[in-house]
């Protein structure tokens, strides 16, 4: 079993965010798994489980939207191509990797909602995803959203 990615709080080391954090013992065989099970975060403030968890503030969401963020992949933001963003909170995340999460040979993401629409677009954009768990409303969105004719 992998714990989720951590974030890191202050910008010098070696302060966790938390009082458990991801050993990187374990990311070694994270590295090994054949199938992978992972959600899509949303940088909307009410969505977001970075925010929730305590890792990232309103204003670091919004700094993040500014920049082109539209979700996160293993705490990584993402720009709508799924291209993580060069950004400094990117850079505070302490985890796998999300080239190493492309070498696992089965990704599953669990995603839903209108709202992540365009988050679960650049997961899939970005080639981390090979399943998607979703519903009905959300797969119309990502399809309108890439310009699909989408018939409900």
């Amino acid at each position: 079993m992998c714990t989720p990615p951590c974030w890191w709080k202050a910008k010098r080391w070696p302060r966790p965010c938390g009082t458990s954090g991801p050993s990187p013992r374990l990311w070694p065989s994270a590295r090994k798994v054949h199938v992978a099970l992972i959600g899509i975060g949303s940088i909307e403030p009410r969505l977001s489980s970075l925010r929730r968890a305590g890792y990232l503030t309103e204003a670091e969401l919004e700094a993040l939207r500014a920049a082109g963020a539209v979700g996160d992949v293993l705490a990584r933001a993402l720009d709508a191509e799924g291209n993580p963003l060069d950004h400094p909170l990117n850079r505070r995340v302490i985890g796998l990797e999300l080239e190493a999460l492309r070498r696992i040979p089965t990704v599953i993401a669990v995603a839903g909602g209108v709202a992540k629409a365009p988050a679960i677009r650049a997961a899939l954009r970005g080639g981390y995803v090979d399943v998607l768990v979703t519903d009905a409303e959300a797969a119309v969105a990502v399809l309108t959203l890439e310009g699909a004719m989408v018939y409900a």
